[in-house]
């Protein structure tokens, strides 16, 4: 007797497998691979990488000094034992959002909340409003677990700026059709442009009157904190039960590697339905304290802000001067650019073949429009990416 093991993988499985969302990366890159690839194709010495949201500097000096400083015990205690309390963390990041420290979650970066927030939330056949571009994870959940995204595109003739005719737009769909859930990513990934915060707040009073959830993803808030107009969700969150707010390590904070994010949420409800969802011990002991560590020092956050503004400023500046070459200003270190007459593919790959890997943003709401996404990085770096797209030729 022979068993199809097709047939034992149950119905949300075989859903995720059919629904393959493309993306800026994959799960499964190899970039050694990819780097020994373009050693051998194209005798390139390294590759110089432009497709991760990283922080080109790293964490803050605090972070390497703590990690520098622990004894063998010290570390062998960090990575032998299971995480006992995360309080301290919590507190911390309770101050920095003016919010109460119960109403945090920790968990593995943010996409690891988009999953847990779709097993939470969502039924078969639930109606969720995604505005696009947007991070291509959030679809890649939705269809995954039987929902039914309902896409609104931001306008390109606008650089794909929000507006209050997009805030219109959503509130009248809210109030058409039932929704079960808006996401919102502001700064939005990959135009890197940030939501205003009044429009925000339209949204999520909407959404309460609708009886939707509200997710705000703010991977990437810490490069816009410091602009009143473009504040946190978080500070809607004691007015509004029906809003959770999303947060990483990874971006400027630049702890992409310890895989640490949070959740903020004000209903009890909702805190222990995700918390139900999530694993045992989803940080580790090690992740929480450099987090820990790392929201202590403030004042590398509000140095990377300007740095990255900075360097920003002067990569557009040479860039508007680049004929055929088109990019959209940003609000945090990732932003869009495509070459004229070159699909997304052809632009990547000219890229690569020159040492410059830059991420794919063939994803719904700017498919076909050849862009690629692109990180800012540091002045040496930028000036590589400058001298590949001044030698362009595209095939």
């Amino acid at each position: 007797m022979r068993v199809r093991i097709s047939h034992l993988v149950n119905s949300l499985t075989r859903q995720a497998l059919y629904e393959n969302v493309s993306g800026y990366v994959g799960k499964e890159t190899d970039f050694a691979w990819l780097e020994e690839q373009a050693r051998s194709v194209y005798g390139l010495p390294a590759l110089h990488r432009f497709d991760l949201g990283e922080n080109a500097r790293g964490c803050s000096p605090r972070v390497q000094e703590f990690f520098g400083s622990l004894s063998p015990s010290e570390l062998l205690h960090y990575l032998s034992e299971y995480p006992e309390s995360s309080r301290r963390l919590k507190e911390r990041l309770a101050q920095l959002n003016g919010v109460p420290a119960d109403w945090i979650a920790l968990g593995t970066g943010v996409v690891s909340f988009i999953s847990i927030l779709c097993h939470t939330f969502y039924e078969w056949g639930d109606r969720v409003l995604l505005p696009t571009p947007t991070f291509f994870v959030i679809e890649e959940y939705t269809l995954r677990s039987g929902a039914l995204p309902i896409y609104m595109p931001l306008a390109g003739e606008e650089g794909f700026r929000w507006t209050s005719r997009m805030t219109d737009q959503v509130i009248r769909q809210m109030q058409s059709v039932p929704i079960k859930m808006l996401w919102l990513c502001s700064p939005n990934n990959p135009t890197g442009q940030a939501i205003p915060a009044a429009e925000v707040e339209a949204m999520v009073q909407a959404a309460e009157e609708a009886f939707a959830m509200v997710v705000a993803d703010e991977a990437y808030g810490e490069y816009t904190d410091d602009l009143p107009d473009y504040a946190s969700a978080a500070r809607l969150l004691p007015r509004y039960e029906n809003l959770i707010v999303l947060r990483s390590f990874s971006k400027a904070y630049g702890l992409a590697g310890m895989r640490i994010g949070y959740a903020m949420m004000s209903s009890r409800v909702v805190h222990d339905a995700v918390a139900r969802q999530m694993e045992y011990f989803p940080v580790t002991k090690l992740s929480i304290e450099l987090a820990r560590v790392a929201a202590e020092d403030q004042d590398y956050i509000a140095w990377t802000r300007r740095h990255t503004r900075e360097s920003f400023q002067a990569l557009a500046e040479a860039l508007t001067k680049l004929p055929g070459i088109e990019f959209v200003p940003t609000q945090s270190n990732i932003f869009l650019l495509r070459c004229a007459g070159a699909s997304t593919a052809a632009l990547k790959d000219a890229l690569l073949r020159r040492g410059a890997l830059a991420a794919d943003a063939d994803v719904e709401g700017l498919r076909g429009q050849g862009w690629v996404r692109i990180t800012c990085r540091e002045p040496d770096d930028n000036a590589f990416l400058l001298s590949a797209l001044e030698s362009l030729s595209i095939d």
